[in-house]
């Protein structure tokens, strides 16, 4: 919950209410998708790859080494 509060914080800084409010949804979306067995893995990987693309527009171009 505290990753989720900290990228909502920074997402309101960087685009206002309604655009932490579109990140917010779709992280609760994959939560009530996801399943505890697997231990909300797709969850996680939502709350910290959708903030990094949310937040950095130009994130998807950069090059993984």
């Amino acid at each position: 919950m505290r990753d989720i509060a900290v990228r909502i914080y920074d997402l309101i800084q960087w685009g206002g209410i309604r655009y932490a409010q579109r990140y917010a949804e779709r992280v609760r979306r994959t939560f009530l998708a996801d399943h505890e067995k697997h231990g909300f893995a797709a969850t996680r990987a939502v709350v910290w790859n959708l903030a990094k693309l949310m937040l950095i527009k130009d994130e998807f171009y950069v090059p993984t080494c």
